[in-house]
């Protein structure tokens, strides 16, 4: 029997985006199909979860109050390995 990748190694997702209601919709999608998720609610939370962890794959909203998701794109390219993004607006 072929298994998924998702359920053989668990992939961490960051999803940043300053939309609750999508927030916990996409978290919970996500978590359904077998991915570790964590949500931030902004970008300077986003930034300190990038600082605090490594994820395999970050989700973020682009257009966010204060600390917007290209400032998020901006300190992840100093990470390294930087993660894959998808950008959600």
């Amino acid at each position: 029997m072929r298994s998924s990748v998702a359920e053989t190694t668990a992939r961490r997702i960051l999803i940043v985006d300053d939309d609750e209601p999508l927030l916990r919709f996409i978290t919970r999608g996500l978590a359904r199909a077998g991915f570790t998720t964590l949500a931030a609610d902004s970008g300077s939370s986003g930034i300190a979860q990038l600082r605090a962890q490594s994820f395999d794959c970050v989700l973020f909203d682009l257009y966010m109050p204060g600390v917007d998701g290209l400032d998020v794109l901006r300190f992840s390219r100093t990470l390294s390995p930087p993660p894959p993004f998808i950008v959600l607006t």
